[in-house]
Formats: C-alpha cells, structure tokens, sequence
C-alpha cells in the first residue's frame, strides 16, 4: 500500500491566500471610493432640492426662507420672519429644520455661509446692517457651495440669479 498522497503544500495555500487578500483590498478600496461618490452626489441633490424648497417657500409664502451653513456638515433652513437675512437663533418662533450631509461629505466653504431668498427668488446677502439683493460684483462664486467627500471629490452647488444648479467634479 504505497500510495502518494496528492495535494497543496502549505507554501501553495499561502501564496493562494495573499493574492487572494490583495484583490480584496482592491475591490475593498474600489467600492468605499463608489461609495462615498454616491454620498456626495446625493447631498448635493438634496442640497439642491432643499434650496429649490426654500426658493418656493419665499415666493408661494408669507416671509422669505433662507438657508445657513454653521458647521462642516449640516445646514438650518429657516424663515427669515424679520427679514433681516440673518438667522435668529434665539426667536423661538422662526421655523427650523435641520439638515445632516451623508456620512464623509462636509462643507469646504468658509463657514458660516447664509443664503436667503425674497419674494422674487432672488438670492439675498446680509450687507452693511441691511439684506438686499446680491450685487453684481459679488454675483460670482461667493455663494457658490462647495462639498467634499473623503477621497476629494467635489460637488459645487451654483447659485446665480435665483437658478440653483449642481456640478459634480
């Protein structure tokens, strides 16, 4: 009964197992970069919608709406009851609702940033103790919002005489 046994070596099974982790590790990487692309896209879209949403609200409603960015990655939509292009966070009265980015996506912008439309659907700006349409001078990339995800993606949200717009980068 002399048989030969058939088989791997163990030296076989390992150099199976590392090739093996390291397209794992790939398609791992692959996946968390499609990820977080969707992330960002999708926060951009429902950046969009809700600053389309705000834009209605000033023009169909009673008093402007407006949108403040505070920290990288969520953002209040408010009514801008006393007009003042500000949000007052001390009036109990002024309707919030605060709004959370997906997971990895953040503001790149200065922050804070406060856009507020009248009842035309144009963009206004806090300037010198007064809110009052965006100039001309100023109608370029200052309220232009910039989002990024992890592996540097960016989505720039446009806004340029009432339309708002997004583009991914």
């Amino acid at each position: 009964m002399d048989r030969k046994v058939k088989g791997l070596t163990m030296g076989e099974v390992l150099i199976v197992m590392v090739i093996i982790s390291i397209l794992a590790y790939i398609g791992y990487q692959e996946i968390a970069k499609a990820v977080a692309s969707q992330r960002l896209k999708n926060s951009a879209q429902t950046l969009v919608t809700n600053l389309e949403r705000i834009k209605r609200n000033s023009i169909t409603g009673r008093v402007p709406w407006g949108m403040r960015i505070q920290n990288d990655n969520s953002y209040i939509l408010f009514e801008d009851t006393d007009g003042d292009c500000r949000l007052d966070e001390n009036d109990d009265n002024t309707r919030r609702i605060t709004v959370n980015l997906e997971r990895g996506v953040r503001f790149q912008n200065t922050l804070p940033i406060t856009i507020v439309f009248d009842r035309k659907g144009v963009a206004l700006e806090y300037a010198n103790g007064e809110c009052k349409p965006r100039s001309q001078e100023n109608q370029g990339t200052q309220q232009n919002i910039l989002l990024a995800n992890p592996y540097n993606r960016t989505a720039e949200i446009i806004i340029e005489r009432g339309a708002i717009r997004y583009v991914y980068k």
